[in-house]
């Protein structure tokens, strides 16, 4: 009789621990739409760089111009995977699965696709860079893979 009633408290307990490991979608009310949806339209951002001296004029400026160009692909890039996926999570915590390498690999390549809005070339040689990419892209990829 006493076995009973002991089964009789441990089976609502081992049920009760059972059902609390499932994850309960109601806790996070918001998907990555819900976050993606505060995303701005665009990522603007610039980039700064500095010619080589050891160039001839000419190679001095298209080198500080590539310099800009890597700089503005650099915070484009940091920007972009900063960006809120989840309540806790930002894009680039996507990554750290190998399923996802894919995802990352289009979302660079998105990256690396920006559009320059203007270039400023200043008197001591060094170019300025203002660039941005759409995110409408990289709703679009993501949406691709979740």
């Amino acid at each position: 009789m006493e076995i009973k009633n002991l089964y009789r408290l441990i089976i609502p307990i081992i049920l009760f621990l059972s059902l609390s490991c499932i994850k309960d979608k109601s806790v996070y009310p918001f998907g990555y739409e819900y976050y993606m949806q505060s995303w701005p339209p665009a990522i603007i951002s610039q980039g700064l760089g500095y010619p080589n001296l050891d160039l001839p004029p000419a190679g001095q400026r298209a080198s500080a111009l590539r310099a800009a160009k890597l700089d503005l692909y650099k915070n484009l890039h940091d920007l972009t995977f900063n960006l809120p996926i989840e309540r806790n999570k930002r894009l680039i915590d996507l990554f750290s699965c190998s399923e996802n390498q894919a995802m990352k690999i289009e979302i660079e390549t998105c990256i690396k696709s920006f559009r320059v809005i203007d270039t400023i070339y200043h008197s001591d040689g060094s170019v300025e860079v203002k660039g941005y990419i759409e995110t409408n892209l990289l709703k679009k990829i993501i949406r691709k893979y979740l």
